[in-house]
């Protein structure tokens, strides 16, 4: 009798964490953004809208929906809406390329050039809040776009042709908006990244 009841309390044990591992299983695949086919499906969705027109808010709330447990996406969607509600919506888009690496890959990666250019959308809209935010964000990540943007210079040479002036002018925005240096030169320089960067 006595093994009975041991062994019915192990199974009962057994059976309890299957059921919790189950259940973390789901709940975890539910909010993961991550190879997540609905997810993808709104990101080309709106891909084919951002080459048609512009986006707009209503545009976006299928994948703030399907992506809103993951802070991440949910950082990048805000800029997404701020672009948007600001006349930027053109923008959009660039930041839609930021969330599909992410849910292919599982990493964030920013294309400096188009964050650049963002910023200066802050600091013409006089958002200076968002504006230091979006200056941490490049510094934190110029790094890794380096790393990758040297690389992808190797092997193809014709698109960087200038980007050593790239990033020579990142290196000046960043400091000239760090010294309140914001001026025709500031804008200017955001022009030719915008122009002249690779992502």
């Amino acid at each position: 009798m006595v093994k009975l009841n041991k062994k019915i309390i192990f199974i009962a044990i057994i059976v309890l964490v299957v059921i919790v591992t189950n259940i973390l299983i789901i709940k975890n695949s539910d909010s993961s953004v991550v190879n997540n086919q609905k997810v993808i499906d709104q990101i080309t969705r709106l891909s084919f809208l951002a080459a048609d027109r512009n986006l707009t808010e209503p545009d976006l709330k299928k994948l703030s929906e399907l992506t809103k447990k993951d802070n991440k996406v949910g950082g990048v969607l805000d800029q997404m809406y701020w672009l948007i509600r600001n006349n930027e919506a053109e923008h959009a888009a660039h930041s839609l390329a930021s969330i599909n690496v992410y849910v292919q890959t599982g990493r964030l990666e920013f294309c400096i050039p188009h964050e650049v250019q963002h910023l200066g959308l802050l600091v013409e809209h006089q958002d200076t809040g968002r504006a230091k935010n979006q200056l941490s964000l490049i510094k934190e990540n110029i790094p890794k776009w380096l790393e990758k943007s040297e690389g992808a210079k190797i092997n193809f040479p014709a698109y960087y042709i200038n980007h050593e002036e790239v990033k020579s002018k990142i290196n000046s925005v960043v400091e000239n908006f760090e010294s309140n240096n914001i001026n025709e030169e500031f804008f200017e320089d955001i022009d030719y990244i915008g122009e002249n960067g690779v992502c």
